[in-house]
């Protein structure tokens, strides 16, 4: 079992609404595991990987692993090509969809509302790669990009893609980042803005100002590389290119 891959679904997931809404100890459990804290009834990684698999990053996991040809759908390779990209991630055939739903059945064959769902997310990701960012504008992004934006959505939007920033400014909770904003670019355009925005450090307790870190819902997750940063921005590019196309 590959415990890197599963510390870091778990360090990319912590703060979704998903997992919130998991039984009360769900998070703290997670969060635990991550950090490598030590505490009495310590959880093992196969009990925070059940967590993990009801979530939806699960499913793209899986649609990286099987177009791969990866056993473990929590391979670190698999799970940092979803959250940040990388040579696994490939676009998505009928084939591996309908793989990843069967796997849905026979392990929630009763709960129609959840299958429902799954088969709304996976239809959404046809012919895309499943990196994180596509995923949430091709399913959150219920808006024409061509036409006139909705505020609302492009901050949820926002909220829940992961980005990277150079940190300019470095305090004892708080990281100042040079970053990007899915935004209005133009009169009825909507492309990537440049902003400067404090956002917590989190997870990135050792970052200084020059570094490159990625955060998600405005909570800093790890110390990354320049490239890898510039990846986040070509994949989330990617994201408006297919919704403007309306595919």
């Amino acid at each position: 079992m590959d415990t890197e891959g599963i510390r870091l679904a778990g360090l990319y997931s912590l703060g979704c609404p998903e997992l919130k809404q998991d039984d009360g100890d769900a998070e703290k459990k997670v969060e635990t595991f991550v950090r490598g804290l030590r505490v009495r009834g310590s959880f093992l990684p196969l009990d925070i990987r059940g967590i993990l698999e009801n979530l939806d990053p699960f499913l793209f996991y899986q649609l990286i692993a099987l177009a791969s040809n990866v056993s473990d759908f929590f391979d670190a390779n698999v799970v940092r090509a979803h959250w940040l990209g990388g040579p696994l991630l490939k676009t998505v055939e009928k084939s591996h969809i309908e793989q990843v739903f069967r796997n849905g059945k026979s392990r929630l064959p009763r709960d129609t509302h959840h299958l429902v769902n799954m088969a709304l997310k996976l239809r959404a990701l046809m012919g895309k790669p499943p990196h994180h960012n596509i995923c949430v504008v091709s399913i959150l992004g219920g808006f024409n990009l061509n036409g006139c934006p909705i505020p609302e959505i492009l901050q949820k939007i926002n909220e829940c893609l992961v980005r990277a920033g150079k940190v300019v400014g470095a305090g004892e909770e708080t990281l100042m980042v040079e970053s990007f904003v899915v935004g209005v670019a133009g009169i009825g355009v909507i492309g990537l803005k440049e902003e400067c925005f404090d956002i917590r450090r989190g997870f990135a307790e050792n970052a200084q100002v020059d570094d490159y870190v990625s955060f998600h819902l405005g909570r800093g997750r790890e110390i990354i590389s320049a490239a890898q940063a510039d990846l986040l921005r070509i994949y989330t590019q990617e994201a408006i290119q297919f919704a403007k196309r309306g595919k």
